[in-house]
C-alpha cells in the first residue's frame, strides 16, 4: 500500500535516516590505522641499513628510532603514517610494522602542512615516515 503525500515523504526520510545510520556504524568498526597508514614492501633480497648512534625511544614495547640503530638490520618496508583523531602516527606506525614482522620502526621524516599550524591543530593533517626494520646478522 502506498502512503499519500506527507506520510510517505516522513517514511522516506527515515528509511534514508536508517542507511546512514548503518553506514556511520560500518565505518566506526574500521579500524583507524588501515585507513591512516599506507605500506611500501622491500622486496626480498633485503636490503641492509646504515648504522648509527642507535637513539630510541619505546612506542608500545618497539623501538622507534630518531637515529639508525647501531645493531645490523634489514629494511622490510616503508611506511607512511598520518595524523588525525584517534591516534598518533607513531603508533600507527608501530601497529602496521607489527603486521609485517618488524623489530623496530626507523623515523625518516615529518610533515605538517603550513595551514593547519596556522589554526592550531598540528597533528590532525600530519604525516610521519617510517622504515619497518628487522634485526640481522651482519653481511659478509
Amino acid at each position: 500500500m502506498r502512503l499519500p503525500g506527507p506520510e510517505r515523504l516522513e517514511a522516506d526520510t527515515r528509511m534514508k535516516g536508517v542507511f546512514l545510520s548503518a553506514a556511520l556504524l560500518m565505518a566506526a568498526a574500521i579500524p583507524s590505522y588501515a585507513i591512516l597508514t599506507e605500506w611500501y614492501p622491500e622486496g626480498p633480497p633485503y636490503r641492509y641499513g646504515p648504522l648509527g648512534t642507535g637513539r630510541y625511544s619505546l612506542v608500545w614495547n618497539m623501538p622507534r628510532y630518531a637515529t639508525a640503530p647501531k645493531r645490523p638490520y634489514v629494511i622490510l618496508g616503508r611506511i607512511r603514517a598520518n595524523g588525525g583523531i584517534g591516534g598518533s602516527p607513531r603508533t600507527r606506525a608501530v601497529e602496521e610494522a607489527r603486521k609485517h614482522g618488524a623489530d623496530a620502526i626507523l623515523w625518516t621524516k615529518a610533515e605538517t602542512h603550513a595551514e593547519v599550524n596556522s589554526i592550531g591543530l598540528i597533528g590532525l593533517l600530519s604525516h610521519c615516515d617510517y622504515l619497518a626494520i628487522r634485526w640481522a646478522k651482519p653481511p659478509r
